[in-house]
């Protein structure tokens, strides 16, 4: 009687129902997962690279967005501190720039 292939399978890893015949088990997984030499993952890099030159561009456009409120008297703020900002355009763009920005600061 030929084997069963992985599709005919009807229990996952350990007995339990799969809904994926081709995910591997939890022990192959923390057997890959425990050195890098196992680890066969993709990672991306030309991607991740075009990711973060896009996030460079949109971070210095709002730099410089931010440069314009810094000099404009309609956003400055009468005591130069942040609280003052609280709601205000500028707050908000300090905050997206905090979030874009973040990727930076590992």
């Amino acid at each position: 009687m030929p084997a069963a292939s992985l599709q005919d399978r009807k229990d996952g890893p350990l007995g339990r129902p799969s809904t994926r015949p081709d995910e591997p088990d939890p022990p192959l997984a923390e057997w890959m997962a425990s050195s890098n030499d196992f680890l066969l993952v993709k990672q991306f890099s030309a991607l991740n690279v075009r990711v973060i030159r896009m996030k460079q561009a949109i971070l210095e456009e709002k730099e410089l967005e931010l440069l314009r409120m810094d000099t404009s008297a309609e956003y400055r703020s009468p005591t130069g501190g942040f609280l003052d900002d609280k709601g205000s355009p500028r707050r908000q763009l300090l905050c997206e720039i905090a979030h874009l920005s973040k990727d930076y600061s590992r």
